[in-house]
């Protein structure tokens, strides 16, 4: 009986490895083939979403607009930061507000308000996290939502800097004067 059990699991899981590599090659045949490619510096990067590099390639031109690249990205999108070849302004390159200590929280107000980048491009992680609607609402299913909500960087934020501009999954938001 047991044989029988560990060779129907075994076919079980090669069949569920084999079906993952299939859908891996996928998606890796098709950002190849795809003919949105983003370059950056002596790089070129390939996407399978003509929406998603389409949104990079609208948020890289914008920023190549702004003077002195000073700019910081919030709350999961460190990739911006080398697709728009820029400096992030603190030291923090991504954050959730429920892993990070208040401390961390406090030290990145502290920073925005020392370096007070000119522009910060916010992305809708967090509200993604929130939405049951949302594929990343059920990849964290033990997530306090409520908790969510007291982002005291996010507060700070709001209340100095304002929306310039939508691109889809991230807000532009330009210092207040």
């Amino acid at each position: 009986m047991g044989i029988t059990i560990t060779k129907v699991t075994s076919f079980v899981l090669i069949l569920i490895l084999m079906l993952y590599s299939l859908l891996t090659l996928h998606h890796f045949r098709s950002a190849i083939s795809s003919k949105c490619k983003i370059h950056v510096k002596n790089e070129t990067v390939y996407s399978s979403s003509d929406n998603w590099c389409n949104i990079y390639k609208e948020l890289r031109d914008f920023i190549s607009q702004v003077q002195g690249k000073n700019i910081f990205v919030y709350h999961y999108s460190p990739l911006i930061y080398f697709l728009c070849d820029i400096r992030n302004s603190t030291s923090y390159d991504t954050y959730k507000p429920i892993y990070n200590t208040p401390e961390q929280l406090n030290r990145i107000i502290e920073e925005l308000k020392l370096y007070s980048p000119q522009y910060i491009i916010k992305d809708n992680y967090i509200e993604m996290i929130k939405n049951p609607y949302s594929p990343l609402y059920w990849f964290f299913p033990k997530v306090d939502r409520l908790k969510l909500n007291d982002d005291p960087v996010d507060d700070f934020i709001r209340q100095n800097y304002t929306i310039e501009k939508n691109l889809g999954m991230f807000l532009v938001l330009k210092r207040n004067q």
